[in-house]
């Protein structure tokens, strides 16, 4: 869906600057003869390239927004699988963890458990520190 939605978002946008810039050569037609049809080519552009920039903008914000606001995708049962294994990791380590031992008590990919540790030292301002053999460990205050 995604894709398609990047294409709308570019093909309403050219459209919608194109309309713009008929609307602009039609209001500039100094031609006495040729101003009315000037207007209405103006008004036609307006007429059309406004909404169309506005649903392009609409559409290009939207996946801007979900590209900014990525959370790793989880339904309600994983979430609440990888909350608990997260909390008892917490507490069995005494607030440190890694990514690795993340990704094997949980089954997640490195990027994916990564990326959960991430969003949760945020939540709840972790602090980091990187080992010796280049690992890094979340700190979380118990």
């Amino acid at each position: 869906m995604k894709p398609i939605k990047t294409v709308a978002a570019v093909l309403l946008l050219a459209f919608g600057f194109f309309c713009l810039m008929v609307a602009v050569s039609g209001l500039g037609e100094t031609d006495p003869d040729r101003q009315t049809e000037g207007r209405d080519l103006a008004l036609a552009g307006l007429g059309f390239g406004v909404p169309a920039l506005g649903l392009g903008g609409w559409l290009a914000w939207g996946l801007y927004r979900e590209g900014k606001n990525k959370k790793l995708a989880l339904d309600k049962e994983e979430s609440d699988r990888l909350q608990g294994i997260f909390f008892q990791m917490i507490r069995e380590r005494n607030g440190q963890i890694t990514a690795l031992h993340f990704a094997m008590e949980t089954q997640l990919s490195a990027p994916q458990a990564k990326q959960y540790l991430e969003e949760q030292a945020k939540e709840f301002n972790a602090d980091f520190e990187v080992s010796d053999r280049g690992d890094v460990i979340y700190r979380f205050k118990v």
